[in-house]
């Protein structure tokens, strides 16, 4: 937050911009409180998503939360006159969402963290960290030797990764 508002505003705001299934998921009210304590917290209705309207609500805001479904975001926000500092996006890439430029000026931080694929990302680090514990040397022979991989991966740890769960 600039400065000169912090003496106008000493808590942060910040707009929450994503649907109702990932509300309830990621925000739910007693995920919601360690936010609140620190910032001032509206959510944008995602029935405002398809309007012009939405860009309304969130000017002057110091951070946004979005996810799949929410709104580009639009570069008006990014102007030097606007507040705007931190974007926490919960799907993929960020590219077709944030102006490259308010990134790669560093007027902008943000954060990407996949919330439907959370689980497959998790139990892949964990199982890749187990596997190298374990069956590095195995794995890698097993690959050079050109070992179809259908017979390879059900002596490897994951559901996800042998391909027996989609996210």
């Amino acid at each position: 937050m600039k400065p000169e508002l912090q003496a106008q505003s000493p808590r942060p705001t910040v707009a929450i911009l994503v649907g109702d299934a990932v509300y309830r998921k990621m925000l739910a009210d007693d995920i919601n409180a360690p936010l609140k304590k620190i910032a001032e917290v509206r959510r944008v209705s995602p029935d405002r998503f398809g309007e012009d309207s939405w860009l309304a609500a969130v000017l002057g805001e110091s951070a946004i939360i979005r996810g799949w479904h929410s709104p580009r975001l639009d570069a008006k926000l990014f102007d030097a006159e606007m507040e705007l500092e931190f974007v926490a996006h919960t799907g993929a890439s960020i590219q077709a969402i944030i102006p490259y430029d308010a990134i790669e000026s560093g007027r902008i931080r943000v954060s990407n963290a996949a919330l439907h694929i959370a689980e497959a990302v998790t139990e892949f680090a964990i199982a890749q960290i187990l596997e190298h514990l374990r069956f590095t040397t195995r794995q890698d022979s097993e690959t050079k030797a050109g070992t179809d991989w259908a017979q390879s991966r059900e002596r490897f740890v994951g559901r996800l990764l042998g391909g027996r769960l989609s996210a």
